[in-house]
C-alpha cells in the first residue's frame, strides 16, 4: 500500500480582487435590432458546457446589454453544433457555421478542433477557445485563440504550486494521450527547475473506452508521491479515482476541473486538489467582485429548469465563455461580421472576465503562447463540505519558472 504523504491545509482565504468589481446590470439587449450570430461546438458527451453557453448568451441578452455592455445593444444569437472529438465532426461543424453566416465561432471541449480551423479561417471566421484541448492551434494567431492560459500554462502553475507547498520528490503526470505529451514534457522540464522529479509521464489510455483499473496500476506502480493530471472529464475523474484508491494510492492529487465526483463519490473526494483558470462557483470562499456572477448563473438554471446542473463544474465553463466573446465582438468595427470581429481579436481586453478577477488581454503579454488571451490560474482543494477552498496565490506566480514560458 502507498505510502500517505502529509500536505498541510491551507486555510480559506479571500482572492486577491483589487481593481475587479461586479458586471453591471443594465437592461436587456434591443430586439430589434438583428441579432448577431455565434456558432458553439462542443463534447456531447459533456452537454452542460453547451447548456452553460447558452444561459451565458441569456445574461448578456436579458441583463447585460447586448453586445457592447450598454442598454440597447445587439442581442446575441447561439447556433450549436455537438462534436465527438473525431475530425469529421468538427469539420461538419465549421461548414454549418459558414453557411449560418456565424461572426465567431466559440469552442468549448473539442480535441479535434484544429481540423476545423483551417476551413473557417479561409471563410474568414475566428475561433475562439474557452478552454485548451487542441494544442496544435497554440500558434495560430489571427485565426484562433483561447480565452484562458494553455495547458502548458496550467501545467507550469501545478508545478510551482507543488514546489511551493508540498514536500514530494516525485510526481506522477500521466500524458494520458498523444496529445498530452507536449504539456507533460513541459511539467517535466519545470519540475528539473523548481527540485523535484517526474515519473509516468509514458502513462496513456484509450480516451473512449478507458480501462481505470489498468491506467491507476500503472500510476501506482511509479512509487510517486504525488499525481497531477490537469485534463479529464467528470467520468474519467470518478473511473480513475475510484480505482486509484482501491489500489491504495493516497497521496496528494491535482485533478483537473472535475465536480460530479464530489457527488457520485462523496467519500474520496475530500482533499482533491483541481486546476482552474477561474474561480469556481461552488468556492467556500467567493471573491465580492463575482458574486454576481454566481447570482446570475443561478438565476439562469432557475429560469431555464435547469436547477439540477452543478455550479462549480461545466456548466461554468460554458457560462463564463459567453460575456468574454461578447466583448471581443464589441471591439470589432460596426457593423459586425467576421472579418471584422477576427481582425479585432488581439486589440481586445477586459477587466475580467466571469468566475475570474484577473484583467484579460488577447494581444498575447498573459500567456506563454501568443494565441492566448489568459490570465491567472488558482488552485483549489475539496473540503468535507464538498466545497472548494482557494490554496494558492490567486494567480499562481509563474516567476520561478518564467525561462519556460
Amino acid at each position: 500500500e502507498t505510502e500517505t504523504t502529509e500536505v498541510e491545509e491551507s486555510e480559506p482565504e479571500e482572492a486577491e480582487t483589487a481593481g475587479a468589481a461586479p458586471f453591471a446590470t443594465v437592461g436587456p439587449a434591443d430586439d430589434s435590432l438583428e441579432p448577431i450570430r455565434v456558432g458553439f461546438m462542443s463534447f456531447v458527451a459533456i452537454p452542460d458546457v453547451t447548456t452553460g453557453f447558452e444561459l451565458g448568451a441569456n445574461w448578456v441578452n436579458e441583463e447585460l446589454g447586448g453586445v457592447g455592455g450598454s442598454a440597447g445593444g445587439a442581442p446575441i444569437e447561439v447556433s450549436t453544433c455537438p462534436v465527438d472529438f473525431t475530425p469529421e465532426a468538427s469539420i461538419n461543424c465549421a461548414n454549418q457555421f459558414i453557411e449560418e453566416g456565424v461572426v465567431a465561432v466559440g469552442v468549448g471541449a473539442d480535441v479535434a478542433a484544429g481540423a476545423a480551423l483551417p476551413i473557417l479561417a479561409e471563410a474568414g471566421i475566428a475561433m475562439l477557445q474557452i478552454g485548451d484541448l487542441s494544442p496544435e492551434l497554440r500558434e495560430q494567431t489571427g485565426s484562433s485563440f483561447f480565452q484562458i492560459p494553455s495547458l502548458a500554462d496550467v501545467a507550469l502553475a501545478d508545478a510551482v504550486f507543488i514546489a511551493e507547498n508540498w514536500d514530494v520528490s516525485t510526481v506522477a503526470f500521466p500524458s494520458a494521450s498523444d496529445r498530452g505529451v507536449e504539456t507533460a514534457e513541459i511539467f517535466a522540464e519545470a519540475s528539473e527547475l523548481l527540485g523535484f522529479e517526474t515519473v509516468g509521464t509514458d502513462i496513456q489510455w484509450d480516451t473512449v473506452s478507458p480501462d481505470w483499473d489498468s491506467a491507476a496500476a500503472a500510476i501506482v506502480a511509479t512509487g510517486a508521491e504525488a499525481l497531477v493530471i490537469p485534463v479529464l472529464d467528470d467520468n474519467g475523474c470518478i473511473g480513475l479515482l475510484s480505482a486509484l484508491r482501491t489500489f491504495g494510492f493516497d497521496v496528494p492529487i491535482i485533478l483537473g476541473a472535475c465536480s460530479l465526483f464530489r457527488i457520485a463519490t462523496p467519500d474520496l473526494a475530500p482533499g482533491i486538489y483541481g486546476n482552474n483558470p477561474w474561480i469556481p462557483a461552488d468556492a467556500a470562499v467567493v471573491p465580492e467582485a463575482m458574486q454576481g456572477d454566481v447570482d446570475a448563473l443561478q438565476r439562469q438554471l432557475v429560469a431555464t429548469d435547469n436547477e439540477g446542473l452543478l455550479m462549480g463544474g461545466f456548466v461554468d465553463f460554458g457560462f463564463q465563455g459567453t460575456p468574454w466573446i461578447a466583448a471581443i465582438i464589441a471591439n470589432a468595427d460596426d457593423p459586425y461580421d467576421s472579418v471584422s470581429v477576427r481582425d479585432g481579436v488581439t486589440t481586445a481586453s477586459g477587466d475580467r472576465r466571469p468566475f475570474s478577477v484577473s484583467p484579460w488581454t488577447c494581444d498575447g503579454s498573459l500567456s506563454s503562447t501568443t494565441s492566448s488571451c489568459g490570465q491567472g490560474i488558482v488552485i483549489t482543494q475539496m473540503n468535507d463540505d464538498l466545497q472548494r477552498v482557494v490554496v494558492s496565490d490567486f494567480p499562481v506566480d509563474l516567476t520561478p519558472v518564467a525561462s519556460l514560458r
